[in-house]
């Protein structure tokens, strides 16, 4: 595999780094006349090994970090610009365009983190001139304020990034769907349509917000007696909106328990989308309201472990408590691979006798951000492109994606993954070559790289266990003076004294095995004790486990 790349001139190029192959983590390039577009940076859904979160790793962009021209944010949903802050220095700190709610959530995250970073805020429909590329923000509807598609035109021709999206006629907040644009482009000619694929297995259409509300605004009615608590995404501006109908229907006060909703929440009344609403009850005053009288929206409905809801569920909340007979509805999906956190997250709220309510229980409490079946063929009806690239999706939804652009007549599709670099133009579509790919994860306050030792040791720590072995021998001739033996993950504390002893013993004998000479190497001696080590413990739990030996000269 080609892990460096030379990008002609002439040539127009794709290069996703992340989300291609994967639901979340979008980081997509575009090559051009030797000048790079950089098109969202977010974070992955995974939550794994301790770590906070997940990223591409951007060490492919090496070679072009000072042609990059600048990094343009379709929406501001965490898979797409939660990546910002920890890899706009290394992408070169160029500057970031943006429509002003994105912005206002970018500028926060650099802010968190003590980065300093140009924003443009780019209006609503707006142009952007980045030599060679000229970019226009097409307004699109999904489940967070100002999601644009991204009308990237080229000497080659115009390619339309979607982003996330999906076509709401009756949205709740902001405008429906820019249909004349998009129309406008299609007549013009689509080069190619880098698109969302989600949804691609769903038939119809993904249903509107405004459905979403009615059913809120109902259900919460059913329950005049009890406190209720919503779960859903932070981001979801308009079920926030949604949620406060539900509340002034039913004569509720609505709060906000969570700190990204109370951000989101700044963010969204910055811009001017809450200007007739009543600020929102903060966690320190919903203990001051009547439990019937209040209607929380909590983060945490995917089950994070240190969110809200989590810790509400286990009444380890500092504000805010649940009692038997509260209620708690979740208005949201759940993302793959979190289906063990969320259910249970659910079992305990059910165990403390608090009714559960899901999509399986009541109608419309969630409709998805992401275009079904229909709304791609709508898609594909006004763009009319030459070529379809199937992005943000699992392999599978990729190739359904691509199946479904063939049959609408799409000349050219392709399914690409992380790391191919895809050349659009001139010529036929076509891989041509491939450059790494990988992740980082932030670990703390530091970056390590996913496959590096790091978290390769502490995911066979968690899966193997682990010994640690602290060995003194005699500086003048070798022998044993000590042998000290902790085990972690390996015993029950009744057995963990017979395992240790276990050890010592067979770690004391190999070494006094060796010759006075091998005593005297300390590889030889950590080498023959780990060995030692790990068949005692085979023999006590049935695997070998991580075992590090300290040679001590005393």
């Amino acid at each position: 595999m080609d892990k460096k790349f030379h990008f002609d001139r002439d040539g127009l190029y794709f290069l996703p780094l992340g989300g291609s192959g994967e639901i979340g983590m979008n980081l997509n390039v575009y090559v051009c006349q030797g000048q790079a577009l950089i098109v969202d940076v977010g974070v992955s859904f995974e939550q794994t090994l301790g770590v906070e979160v997940i990223m591409p790793d951007i060490r492919a962009l090496r070679s072009l970090r000072k042609k990059i021209c600048g990094i343009v944010m379709t929406h501001a949903h965490e898979d797409h610009i939660g990546a910002i802050a920890y890899l706009l220095d290394a992408l070169g700190n160029h500057p970031i365009y943006a429509t002003p709610f994105t912005a206002g959530m970018i500028r926060h995250k650099l802010k968190e983190w003590h980065v300093r970073g140009v924003i443009h805020e780019v209006p609503l429909g707006g142009t952007v001139d980045l030599d060679p590329f000229k970019v226009t923000f097409v307004r699109l509807t999904h489940s967070i304020p100002e999601p644009n598609a991204l009308a990237i035109e080229t000497p080659h021709g115009v390619i339309m990034h979607t982003g996330d999206w999906k076509i709401d006629p009756h949205p709740v907040l902001g405008e429906a769907t820019d249909e004349k644009a998009l129309k406008a482009f299609g007549d013009k000619g689509v080069l190619a349509v880098v698109c969302d694929s989600t949804s691609v297995f769903e038939k119809g259409w993904s249903g509107s917000e405004q459905q979403v509300q009615n059913s809120l605004v109902e259900l919460v009615k059913t329950f005049p007696d009890r406190r209720v608590v919503i779960g859903c995404f932070a981001s979801n501006v308009a079920r926030l909106l949604s949620c406060y109908e539900a509340a002034k229907a039913s004569g509720r006060h609505l709060g906000l328990v969570g700190r990204s909703l109370e951000r989101i929440d700044q963010v969204a009344r910055s811009c001017g989308y809450f200007e007739d609403i009543e600020p929102f009850l903060k966690e320190r005053d919903i203990g001051k309201v009547e439990r019937k009288r209040s209607l929380i929206v909590s983060t945490g409905s995917q089950g994070e472990a240190r969110a809200a809801l989590m810790r509400m569920a286990f009444n380890q909340h500092p504000r805010v408590h649940l009692d038997e007979g509260d209620v708690v509805i979740f208005s949201s999906r759940i993302i793959p691979g979190n289906e063990k956190a969320i259910h249970a997250l659910q079992n305990q709220l059910a165990r403390r006798g608090i009714e559960v309510v899901t999509h399986r229980d009541a109608e419309d409490i969630h409709v998805s951000g992401h275009p079904s079946e229909d709304e791609l063929i709508q898609m594909y009806r006004w763009l009319r492109p030459k070529m379809a690239i199937p992005v943000h999706g699992e392999e599978r939804h990729l190739q359904a994606h691509a199946a479904l652009a063939k049959r609408l007549g799409i000349e050219q599709s392709l399914s690409p993954r992380n790391g191919q670099v895809i050349r659009l133009a001139p010529q036929s579509l076509s891989v041509v070559g491939e450059v790494f790919s990988g992740r980082l994860a932030l670990d703390g306050e530091r970056l390590v790289p996913w496959g590096g030792a790091v978290l390769t040791e502490r995911s066979q720590m968690m899966s193997l266990g682990f010994a640690q072995i602290a060995l003194a021998l005699s500086s003048a001739n070798g022998k044993t003076r000590d042998v000290q033996v902790n085990l972690w993950g390996l015993a029950e504390p009744e057995e963990r004294d017979e395992m240790a002893t276990s050890v010592a013993i067979a770690v004391r004998e190999s070494v006094e095995e060796l010759v006075a000479g091998e005593r005297g190497q300390d590889t030889v001696v950590r080498q023959v004790a780990s060995q030692a080590a790990r068949r005692v413990l085979s023999e006590f739990i049935g695997k070998k486990p991580l075992v590090n030996v300290q040679v001590i000269r005393v």
